[in-house]
């Protein structure tokens, strides 16, 4: 067997953890009575990541997170978003212990990349981002914490 064919199989065999999903809004404060008091989801922290060029509000479900970005400018990839499609579902993002031994992978599969660099998200994390057209226009992200196990 290959290393393509071992890769890939290996990769269906350990699916990752869902780790959040990320909503794109204009306005945290404006939202976030909807999701604590009428879906009752917990606000556990909000920061702003200035690399990413967001504020963001992480609320907890049952068994994965919700985070609220907010754009912090009009350069922000975020306000861009908004502008193009509107608020709403942004990305799905997966937890891998090893990041870039995820992006490596992910790359020798020939799958396109956002960006091939590693870069800081929310709550110290690491992600990287897997291009829409890989995966019929759905941004995905994979991310790594510092510190945490994701059981993968």
């Amino acid at each position: 067997m290959d290393h393509l064919q071992s890769l890939k199989e290996s990769m269906t065999r350990n699916a990752p953890k869902l780790a959040h999903i990320g909503i794109a809004v204009r306005n945290i404060e404006s939202v976030l009575p909807f999701y604590v008091e009428v879906l009752g989801l917990q606000l556990t922290k909000t920061e702003k990541v200035a690399t990413e060029g967001v504020k963001a509000a992480i609320l907890q479900a049952d068994n994965t997170q919700i985070e609220l970005l907010e754009p912090l400018s009009a350069t922000s990839p975020i306000h861009c978003y908004i502008e193009k499609y509107g608020e709403g579902l942004h990305h799905i993002a997966f937890e891998t212990d090893d990041i870039a031994k995820k992006v490596k992978d992910i790359h020798s599969l020939g799958v396109p990349l956002v960006s091939s660099n590693l870069r800081k998200g929310v709550q110290e994390s690491k992600i990287a981002f897997i291009h829409p057209k890989a995966s019929s226009g759905s941004l995905i992200e994979y991310c790594e914490y510092v510190g945490r196990k994701s059981n993968e």
